[in-house]
């Protein structure tokens, strides 16, 4: 992203010419959020870790995502975690028996809008 004019100027494959993007255009480029397993979750009172990645289809081309994410657990909220280039872990102390639904939002930066990752259904014995 250009911070002069607020535009981000992507090449095309061949390198022959470059499209223009508005920060409007560039804020509503769709992201696909992730969230997977690390370790074996499935014992309980293990430290369950998740990982969440945010990508674009304009990667590596457009700015890296940053921001937050928040994981949820069943619906509700169980942390915030800074995300670096698109990665946040998570670890918790154990997972309740059962099928536990882990899912994250990633909240936005000034690069891209906030959407929801996949949900994890996690079973925990």
């Amino acid at each position: 992203m250009n911070l002069v004019t607020n535009k981000l100027y992507v090449a095309n494959t061949t390198g022959d010419s470059v499209t223009v993007l508005t920060e409007q255009q560039v804020q509503a480029i769709p992201l696909t959020n992730t969230v997977t397993p690390l370790v074996d979750n499935t014992t309980h009172n293990r430290k369950p870790t998740f990982q969440f990645s945010a990508s674009s289809s304009f990667m590596p081309i457009a700015p890296p995502v940053n921001g937050t994410a928040t994981f949820f657990l069943n619906g509700t909220p169980l942390t915030t975690v800074n995300l670096q280039n698109g990665m946040g872990v998570f670890t918790t102390s154990t997972l309740p028996r059962g099928t536990d639904n882990i899912q994250a939002v990633y909240s936005c930066d000034i690069n891209f809008r906030g959407s929801r990752s996949n949900t994890v259904a996690q079973m925990v014995n």
